[in-house]
């Protein structure tokens, strides 16, 4: 029985990570008028660019 593939681990944990940051964002910007009001408040921006993998 081979040891498990330390990369696939990384692969999965990131695209957790990303699914994770996409649920905040919904949430997030169906609550936030600022959000809502222009492209996108502080705490929009670094969800969209968690999810987008630019953290």
């Amino acid at each position: 029985m081979s040891a498990p593939d330390p990369i696939a681990g990384i692969l999965a944990s990131m695209a957790a990570r990303q699914q994770r940051a996409y649920v905040d964002l919904i949430k997030h910007t169906s609550d936030c008028a600022a959000c809502n009001a222009s492209p996108l408040c502080d705490k929009g921006r670094a969800l969209w660019n968690l999810w987008k993998g630019r953290s």
